[in-house]
């Protein structure tokens, strides 16, 4: 047996021009198919829901994406290596448990390499359910951060580090950070892009505050598990003076929840009673900033 560290990152999920639609009833139409219709093209691997339950307050998940390509060899402690033989309709299952807390509309999703990131979950639902709504699913910021964002009057410094532009159209087309980041993909013929926007030296001079955030914002939309944005940093001032510098990436919400693992594969129950703690820890701070939006 031994111990390990989850890292579960929280999102916050809308969907527009709802109407009647909601993330629960998305889920909910996907479990009417059978298991066998539920599968997804997704960025060149296969994504269908496994398994689901719903009540009134949550929604869990496993959500299954099949690794086709690029099939690792398996070894042993002696130094020998050989590949493990699949059939052409078979691959490498990643399994990513998922839990959704209807009222605040914040999903859970552990960060894993090779799992399903937010956007291609928020994709899956959009294609097997043939809506033309788009969903967004949102890093949370803790209620630290949004303080300092707000409270940051002038902005010295604006740093962005984005990679693997061709993977850009799998975002909504309409995001204005795509728009911003293919504009310059397209007249430079550049796959990745690190910015740096900044007043340097000048003295009682700001980018512009309010587009600086939003842009931030934007980007960070894009920012997380499988997506491209490696680097998303601001730097400025308080009224007061006071210099505030925010890693916008490395401060999004998350838990970090120990674990016993108790096999070489960790299970369903395994990773729902792991989110569900990861919900515990963070729940008091989610609702009371529930509470305040409203």
């Amino acid at each position: 047996m031994s111990q390990k560290t989850i890292t579960v990152h929280f999102y916050r999920v809308e969907i527009s021009e709802t109407g009647t639609l909601s993330f629960e009833s998305l889920i909910e139409q996907v479990l009417d198919k059978p298991r066998e219709q539920r599968m997804m093209q997704i960025r060149a691997a296969p994504l269908w829901l496994y398994d689901a339950s719903i009540d009134r307050e949550f929604v869990e998940g496993d959500m299954i994406r099949l690794g086709m390509n690029e099939i690792p060899p398996k070894g042993d402690l002696t130094g020998n290596i050989e590949n493990i033989y699949l059939n052409d309709n078979e691959g490498l299952v990643m399994q990513s448990a998922f839990l959704y807390h209807i009222p605040t509309k914040v999903l859970l999703l552990q960060n894993r390499q090779g799992g399903i990131s937010p956007n291609n979950l928020a994709k899956y639902l959009m294609e097997i359910n043939k809506i033309d709504n788009t969903i967004f699913v949102d890093p949370i910021l803790s209620p630290e951060i949004l303080r300092k964002l707000e409270n940051m009057k002038d902005v010295r410094n604006i740093e962005v580090k984005v990679a693997k532009l061709d993977n850009l159209e799998i975002f909504a087309p309409d995001d204005l950070a795509v728009k911003d980041i293919n504009e310059m993909r397209q007249y430079f013929q550049a796959p990745s892009l690190e910015l740096k926007l900044s007043v340097g030296r000048a003295k009682h001079q700001s980018l512009e505050p309010q587009k600086s955030k939003n842009f931030l914002r934007n980007m960070l939309r894009l920012g997380g598990n499988n997506t491209p944005v490696k680097k998303l940093r601001i730097s400025g001032h308080t009224d007061d003076n006071e210099l505030l510098k925010i890693n916008l990436l490395e401060d999004r919400m998350s838990a970090k929840i120990k674990h016993d693992f108790k096999d070489r594969t960790l299970g369903y129950d395994e990773r729902k009673e792991i989110l569900k703690q990861a919900w515990e820890k963070k729940s008091k701070e989610i609702l009371k900033m529930s509470e305040t939006s409203q």
